[in-house]
Protein backbone atom coordinates (compact mmCIF):
# COMPACT_ATOMS: atom_id res chain seq x y z
CA UNK A 1 0.00 0.00 0.00
CA UNK A 2 1.19 3.43 -0.84
CA UNK A 3 1.62 5.81 2.17
CA UNK A 4 -1.17 8.50 2.26
CA UNK A 5 0.01 11.91 2.21
CA UNK A 6 -0.85 14.28 5.05
CA UNK A 7 0.15 17.97 4.68
CA UNK A 8 0.64 19.50 8.35
CA UNK A 9 0.41 23.34 8.45
CA UNK A 10 2.21 25.61 10.73
CA UNK A 11 3.36 29.09 11.34
CA UNK A 12 6.92 27.90 11.52
CA UNK A 13 8.88 26.24 14.19
CA UNK A 14 11.47 28.24 15.50
CA UNK A 15 12.63 25.72 18.28
CA UNK A 16 10.78 22.16 19.47
CA UNK A 17 10.44 23.60 22.51
CA UNK A 18 7.04 25.46 21.78
CA UNK A 19 4.47 23.43 23.02
CA UNK A 20 2.69 22.87 19.58
CA UNK A 21 5.26 22.64 17.42
CA UNK A 22 6.75 19.74 20.31
CA UNK A 23 3.30 17.89 19.58
CA UNK A 24 3.78 18.19 16.20
CA UNK A 25 7.04 17.13 15.90
CA UNK A 26 6.43 14.44 17.74
CA UNK A 27 3.58 13.41 15.41
CA UNK A 28 5.93 13.28 12.37
CA UNK A 29 8.44 11.77 13.88
CA UNK A 30 6.55 8.68 15.15
CA UNK A 31 3.30 8.25 12.54
CA UNK A 32 3.62 5.27 11.30
CA UNK A 33 5.33 5.67 7.67
CA UNK A 34 4.57 2.72 5.77
CA UNK A 35 0.90 4.15 5.91
CA UNK A 36 1.29 7.71 6.11
CA UNK A 37 3.79 10.35 4.09
CA UNK A 38 4.01 13.49 6.16
CA UNK A 39 4.59 16.75 4.72
CA UNK A 40 5.20 20.02 6.41
CA UNK A 41 4.52 23.33 5.30
CA UNK A 42 5.11 26.43 7.09
CA UNK A 43 4.62 30.39 6.30
CA UNK A 44 8.27 30.68 6.45
CA UNK A 45 11.17 29.30 7.43
CA UNK A 46 13.38 29.11 10.25
CA UNK A 47 17.17 28.99 11.71
CA UNK A 48 15.81 25.58 13.80
CA UNK A 49 14.43 24.17 10.44
CA UNK A 50 16.90 24.89 7.95
CA UNK A 51 19.80 23.46 10.31
CA UNK A 52 18.49 20.47 11.97
CA UNK A 53 14.90 19.41 10.64
CA UNK A 54 14.82 16.74 8.87
CA UNK A 55 11.77 13.89 9.50
CA UNK A 56 9.93 14.78 6.37
CA UNK A 57 9.40 17.15 2.99
CA UNK A 58 8.96 20.72 4.24
CA UNK A 59 7.48 23.17 1.82
CA UNK A 60 8.31 27.44 2.78
CA UNK A 61 5.26 29.12 1.19
CA UNK A 62 6.79 32.37 1.80
CA UNK A 63 4.29 34.64 3.78
CA UNK A 64 3.57 36.11 7.05
CA UNK A 65 0.26 37.02 6.78
CA UNK A 66 -1.75 35.19 4.64
CA UNK A 67 -4.48 37.77 3.82
CA UNK A 68 -2.63 40.42 1.97
CA UNK A 69 -3.70 40.37 -1.50
CA UNK A 70 0.50 40.26 -1.97
CA UNK A 71 0.23 36.29 -0.56
CA UNK A 72 -2.81 35.00 -3.25
CA UNK A 73 -0.02 34.29 -5.80
CA UNK A 74 1.60 32.03 -3.15
CA UNK A 75 -1.43 30.61 -1.60
CA UNK A 76 -2.58 29.61 -5.54
CA UNK A 77 1.00 27.75 -6.16
CA UNK A 78 0.05 26.22 -2.48
CA UNK A 79 -2.78 24.35 -3.76
CA UNK A 80 -0.86 23.58 -7.00
CA UNK A 81 1.63 21.67 -4.46
CA UNK A 82 -1.07 20.18 -3.02
CA UNK A 83 -2.32 18.74 -5.66
CA UNK A 84 0.39 17.38 -7.12
CA UNK A 85 1.81 15.86 -3.70
CA UNK A 86 -1.39 13.76 -3.77
CA UNK A 87 -2.36 14.96 -0.02
CA UNK A 88 -5.66 13.83 0.87
CA UNK A 89 -5.44 15.47 4.29
CA UNK A 90 -4.88 19.11 5.56
CA UNK A 91 -3.93 19.32 9.44
CA UNK A 92 -3.64 22.54 10.40
CA UNK A 93 -1.87 24.64 13.39
CA UNK A 94 -1.90 27.90 14.85
CA UNK A 95 -4.18 31.32 13.27
CA UNK A 96 -2.44 32.08 10.05
CA UNK A 97 -1.61 28.64 8.97
CA UNK A 98 -5.13 27.56 9.88
CA UNK A 99 -6.20 30.53 7.36
CA UNK A 100 -3.41 29.81 4.76
CA UNK A 101 -4.07 25.63 4.84
CA UNK A 102 -7.87 26.03 4.79
CA UNK A 103 -7.57 27.96 1.60
CA UNK A 104 -4.84 26.13 0.16
CA UNK A 105 -6.99 23.21 0.46
CA UNK A 106 -10.05 24.54 -0.56
CA UNK A 107 -8.39 25.28 -4.16
CA UNK A 108 -6.92 22.30 -4.41
CA UNK A 109 -9.96 20.15 -3.75
CA UNK A 110 -8.25 18.42 -0.89
CA UNK A 111 -10.82 16.40 0.57
CA UNK A 112 -10.20 16.22 4.51
CA UNK A 113 -9.36 19.34 6.05
CA UNK A 114 -8.70 19.51 9.80
CA UNK A 115 -8.06 22.27 11.83
CA UNK A 116 -6.53 22.25 15.34
CA UNK A 117 -8.16 23.82 18.38
CA UNK A 118 -5.83 24.00 21.39
CA UNK A 119 -6.26 26.97 23.12
CA UNK A 120 -9.15 28.94 24.11
CA UNK A 121 -8.69 31.91 22.06
CA UNK A 122 -8.15 34.36 24.68
CA UNK A 123 -6.33 36.70 21.68
CA UNK A 124 -8.50 36.36 19.12
CA UNK A 125 -10.47 39.80 18.39
CA UNK A 126 -13.92 40.03 16.43
CA UNK A 127 -12.99 40.23 13.38
CA UNK A 128 -10.93 36.90 14.13
CA UNK A 129 -13.31 35.37 15.42
CA UNK A 130 -15.75 36.46 12.54
CA UNK A 131 -13.08 35.03 9.92
CA UNK A 132 -12.76 31.21 11.21
CA UNK A 133 -16.49 31.19 10.95
CA UNK A 134 -16.23 32.04 7.61
CA UNK A 135 -13.80 29.57 6.89
CA UNK A 136 -15.04 26.56 9.31
CA UNK A 137 -17.36 26.29 6.19
CA UNK A 138 -14.39 24.55 4.75
CA UNK A 139 -13.38 22.44 7.36
CA UNK A 140 -14.10 18.39 7.76
CA UNK A 141 -13.63 18.07 11.55
CA UNK A 142 -12.05 19.88 14.53
CA UNK A 143 -9.88 18.76 16.85
CA UNK A 144 -9.47 19.93 20.63
CA UNK A 145 -6.39 18.78 22.79
CA UNK A 146 -9.13 18.51 25.99
CA UNK A 147 -12.62 18.63 26.82
CA UNK A 148 -12.58 22.14 27.52
CA UNK A 149 -11.25 23.49 24.73
CA UNK A 150 -14.01 21.74 22.86
CA UNK A 151 -16.81 23.27 24.76
CA UNK A 152 -15.26 26.90 24.26
CA UNK A 153 -14.67 26.46 20.98
CA UNK A 154 -18.35 25.11 20.06
CA UNK A 155 -19.31 28.32 22.41
CA UNK A 156 -17.07 30.90 20.48
CA UNK A 157 -17.64 30.16 16.73
CA UNK A 158 -20.49 27.94 16.93
CA UNK A 159 -19.25 25.05 15.66
CA UNK A 160 -21.84 21.81 16.70
CA UNK A 161 -20.25 20.00 19.49
CA UNK A 162 -20.73 16.23 16.87
CA UNK A 163 -17.62 18.36 14.32
CA UNK A 164 -15.12 18.88 17.43
CA UNK A 165 -12.95 15.41 18.76
CA UNK A 166 -10.66 15.50 21.42
CA UNK A 167 -7.31 13.89 21.03
CA UNK A 168 -5.22 14.63 24.48
CA UNK A 169 -1.09 16.00 24.16
CA UNK A 170 1.54 12.98 24.12
CA UNK A 171 4.66 13.27 26.35
CA UNK A 172 7.92 10.77 25.01
CA UNK A 173 9.10 8.85 28.22
CA UNK A 174 12.00 7.66 26.26
CA UNK A 175 15.71 8.55 27.03
CA UNK A 176 13.85 10.38 30.53
CA UNK A 177 15.55 7.91 33.60
CA UNK A 178 14.15 9.36 36.81
CA UNK A 179 16.97 10.97 38.81
CA UNK A 180 18.84 8.85 42.00
CA UNK A 181 18.98 10.99 45.19
CA UNK A 182 22.62 11.70 44.18
CA UNK A 183 22.15 13.05 40.87
CA UNK A 184 19.42 15.35 42.21
CA UNK A 185 22.00 16.55 44.98
CA UNK A 186 24.91 16.93 42.38
CA UNK A 187 22.39 19.08 39.96
CA UNK A 188 21.28 21.15 43.00
CA UNK A 189 24.81 21.79 43.98
CA UNK A 190 25.59 22.77 40.01
CA UNK A 191 22.45 25.38 40.28
CA UNK A 192 23.80 26.20 43.46
CA UNK A 193 20.88 25.37 45.79
CA UNK A 194 21.00 24.20 48.78
CA UNK A 195 20.01 20.13 49.16
CA UNK A 196 17.75 20.47 51.61
CA UNK A 197 15.76 23.22 49.96
CA UNK A 198 12.81 23.05 49.07
CA UNK A 199 12.35 23.84 44.80
CA UNK A 200 9.05 25.00 43.27
CA UNK A 201 9.41 25.38 39.85
CA UNK A 202 7.39 27.29 37.04
CA UNK A 203 7.68 26.64 32.91
CA UNK A 204 6.02 28.82 30.97
CA UNK A 205 6.52 32.10 28.09
CA UNK A 206 7.39 34.97 30.46
CA UNK A 207 4.05 36.59 28.76
CA UNK A 208 0.80 38.16 30.59
CA UNK A 209 -1.73 34.95 30.34
CA UNK A 210 0.75 32.76 32.43
CA UNK A 211 0.02 35.03 35.76
CA UNK A 212 3.22 34.92 36.98
CA UNK A 213 2.85 37.94 39.04
CA UNK A 214 0.17 36.71 40.96
CA UNK A 215 3.12 33.26 41.31
CA UNK A 216 5.48 35.96 42.53
CA UNK A 217 3.18 37.19 44.73
CA UNK A 218 1.94 34.07 46.18
CA UNK A 219 5.53 33.41 47.06
CA UNK A 220 5.95 36.36 50.08
CA UNK A 221 3.88 33.91 51.92
CA UNK A 222 5.36 31.20 51.15
CA UNK A 223 9.03 32.32 51.84
CA UNK A 224 7.67 33.80 55.34
CA UNK A 225 6.39 30.42 56.48
CA UNK A 226 9.58 28.34 55.09
CA UNK A 227 12.80 30.17 55.16
CA UNK A 228 14.47 27.17 52.54
CA UNK A 229 12.18 27.91 49.55
CA UNK A 230 14.10 28.65 46.24
CA UNK A 231 11.70 28.92 43.45
CA UNK A 232 12.71 28.77 39.46
CA UNK A 233 10.83 30.37 36.72
CA UNK A 234 11.83 28.83 33.55
CA UNK A 235 11.18 30.23 30.55
CA UNK A 236 11.77 33.94 28.35
CA UNK A 237 9.56 36.54 27.55
CA UNK A 238 8.11 39.92 27.28
CA UNK A 239 7.39 39.91 30.72
CA UNK A 240 11.00 39.94 31.99
CA UNK A 241 11.23 43.18 32.92
CA UNK A 242 8.03 43.46 35.04
CA UNK A 243 8.85 40.53 37.15
CA UNK A 244 12.62 41.38 37.93
CA UNK A 245 10.51 44.88 39.46
CA UNK A 246 8.10 43.45 41.00
CA UNK A 247 10.86 40.38 42.82
CA UNK A 248 13.26 43.50 44.04
CA UNK A 249 10.16 45.16 45.23
CA UNK A 250 8.74 42.51 47.24
CA UNK A 251 12.38 41.73 48.37
CA UNK A 252 12.37 37.95 46.87
CA UNK A 253 15.46 38.64 45.15
CA UNK A 254 17.16 35.74 47.27
CA UNK A 255 14.33 33.01 47.02
CA UNK A 256 13.26 33.54 42.99
CA UNK A 257 15.27 33.29 40.23
CA UNK A 258 14.35 33.76 36.37
CA UNK A 259 16.37 30.72 34.66
CA UNK A 260 15.52 31.89 31.37
CA UNK A 261 15.36 29.57 28.46
CA UNK A 262 17.24 26.13 29.70
CA UNK A 263 17.75 22.70 27.72
CA UNK A 264 17.98 20.96 30.74
CA UNK A 265 14.32 21.61 31.92
CA UNK A 266 14.01 17.75 32.55
CA UNK A 267 16.41 17.80 35.32
CA UNK A 268 15.12 21.14 36.58
CA UNK A 269 11.65 19.45 37.37
CA UNK A 270 13.09 15.99 38.43
CA UNK A 271 14.89 17.95 40.90
CA UNK A 272 12.40 19.77 41.87
CA UNK A 273 10.08 19.75 44.92
CA UNK A 274 6.82 20.13 43.08
CA UNK A 275 5.52 22.19 39.75
CA UNK A 276 3.00 25.38 39.42
CA UNK A 277 1.01 26.61 36.71
CA UNK A 278 -0.73 30.35 37.25
CA UNK A 279 -2.23 30.76 33.98
CA UNK A 280 -5.19 32.95 33.71
CA UNK A 281 -6.02 31.01 30.60
CA UNK A 282 -4.84 27.36 28.82
CA UNK A 283 -5.86 24.66 26.75
CA UNK A 284 -3.86 21.56 27.63
CA UNK A 285 -1.22 22.13 29.72
CA UNK A 286 2.60 20.73 28.29
CA UNK A 287 4.34 21.94 31.05
CA UNK A 288 1.93 20.25 33.62
CA UNK A 289 2.09 17.15 31.72
CA UNK A 290 5.84 17.64 32.00
CA UNK A 291 5.52 18.02 35.60
CA UNK A 292 3.74 14.91 36.48
CA UNK A 293 5.97 12.99 34.13
CA UNK A 294 8.40 13.84 36.25
CA UNK A 295 6.89 12.65 39.22
CA UNK A 296 5.93 16.03 40.80
CA UNK A 297 2.52 17.10 42.53
CA UNK A 298 1.17 19.96 40.61
CA UNK A 299 -0.51 23.33 42.00
CA UNK A 300 -2.01 25.38 38.78
CA UNK A 301 -5.00 27.56 38.10
CA UNK A 302 -8.39 26.17 37.85
CA UNK A 303 -8.23 27.26 33.76
CA UNK A 304 -9.03 25.25 30.79
CA UNK A 305 -7.69 22.18 30.88
CA UNK A 306 -5.71 21.76 33.58
CA UNK A 307 -8.96 20.11 35.76
CA UNK A 308 -8.50 16.79 32.68
CA UNK A 309 -4.63 16.75 34.11
CA UNK A 310 -5.05 17.88 38.14
CA UNK A 311 -7.56 15.58 40.47
CA UNK A 312 -7.12 17.54 43.27
CA UNK A 313 -6.00 15.59 46.24
CA UNK A 314 -4.81 12.91 44.20
CA UNK A 315 -1.90 14.35 42.21
CA UNK A 316 -2.16 18.03 43.33
CA UNK A 317 -4.43 21.44 43.87
CA UNK A 318 -6.45 23.94 42.13
CA UNK A 319 -6.16 27.24 43.11
CA UNK A 320 -8.77 30.47 41.26
CA UNK A 321 -6.64 32.01 38.51
CA UNK A 322 -4.94 35.47 40.00
CA UNK A 323 -5.84 34.75 43.33
CA UNK A 324 -2.09 35.20 45.58
CA UNK A 325 -3.46 33.64 48.47
CA UNK A 326 -5.47 31.02 47.51
CA UNK A 327 -2.03 30.22 45.31
CA UNK A 328 0.17 30.22 48.40
CA UNK A 329 -2.23 28.43 50.81
CA UNK A 330 -1.77 25.26 48.26
CA UNK A 331 1.74 25.45 48.04
CA UNK A 332 2.07 26.00 51.93
CA UNK A 333 -0.03 22.29 52.50
CA UNK A 334 1.91 21.02 50.03
CA UNK A 335 5.25 22.06 51.76
CA UNK A 336 4.62 21.40 54.68
CA UNK A 337 4.01 17.42 54.07
CA UNK A 338 6.63 15.44 51.88
CA UNK A 339 4.73 12.21 52.56
CA UNK A 340 1.81 13.77 50.38
CA UNK A 341 4.20 15.43 47.76
CA UNK A 342 6.06 11.62 47.62
CA UNK A 343 1.89 9.82 47.25
CA UNK A 344 0.97 12.89 44.64
CA UNK A 345 4.03 12.36 42.71
CA UNK A 346 3.80 9.17 41.97
CA UNK A 347 -0.19 9.16 41.16
CA UNK A 348 1.39 12.20 38.63
CA UNK A 349 4.14 9.89 36.98
CA UNK A 350 1.13 7.04 36.88
CA UNK A 351 -1.17 9.38 35.22
CA UNK A 352 0.81 10.53 32.06
CA UNK A 353 2.05 6.72 31.77
CA UNK A 354 -1.83 5.76 31.38
CA UNK A 355 -3.37 8.58 29.63
CA UNK A 356 -0.79 10.84 27.98
CA UNK A 357 2.27 8.33 27.06
CA UNK A 358 3.16 8.66 23.14
CA UNK A 359 2.09 5.67 21.86
CA UNK A 360 -1.36 6.32 23.01
CA UNK A 361 -1.17 9.77 21.38
CA UNK A 362 0.36 8.23 18.32
CA UNK A 363 -2.36 5.30 17.54
CA UNK A 364 -5.58 8.40 18.36
CA UNK A 365 -4.20 10.29 15.13
CA UNK A 366 -3.64 7.08 13.22
CA UNK A 367 -6.81 5.43 13.60
CA UNK A 368 -8.77 9.37 13.59
CA UNK A 369 -6.73 9.87 10.32
CA UNK A 370 -7.39 6.33 9.00
CA UNK A 371 -10.73 6.76 10.39
CA UNK A 372 -11.45 10.22 8.09
CA UNK A 373 -9.51 8.77 4.78
CA UNK A 374 -12.36 6.00 4.93
CA UNK A 375 -15.24 8.45 4.75
CA UNK A 376 -14.32 9.78 2.12
CA UNK A 377 -13.32 6.82 0.11
CA UNK A 378 -16.78 5.29 0.98
CA UNK A 379 -18.59 8.47 -0.41
CA UNK A 380 -16.64 8.37 -3.35
CA UNK A 381 -17.77 5.02 -3.57
CA UNK A 382 -21.27 5.28 -3.13
CA UNK A 383 -21.14 8.74 -5.16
Amino acid sequence: MTPIPIAFFIDTIEAPSGGTENQLLLLIRNIDRTRFSPILCVLYSSAWLQAQFNLCPVYEIGIKAPLRPSSWIKLFRLSRFLRLSGALVVHTFFRDANIAGILAARFAFVPIVISSRRNKGHWHTGFELALLRCLNMFVTRFLANSEDVKQYTHQAEGIPLNRIDVIYNGFDFKGMPAMTPEAKSEFRKSLDIPRDALVISAVANLRPVKGLDTFVQSLQTVISTFQNVVALLVGEGSERANLERQIQALGLGQAIRLMGMRKDITNILQASDLGVLSSHSEGLSNAIIEYMACGLPVVATDVGGNRELVIPGENGYLAPPGNPGALSEVLIQLLHDPELRYTMGKNSRNLVKDKFNLSVYIHAHERYYWGLINRVAIKATEG
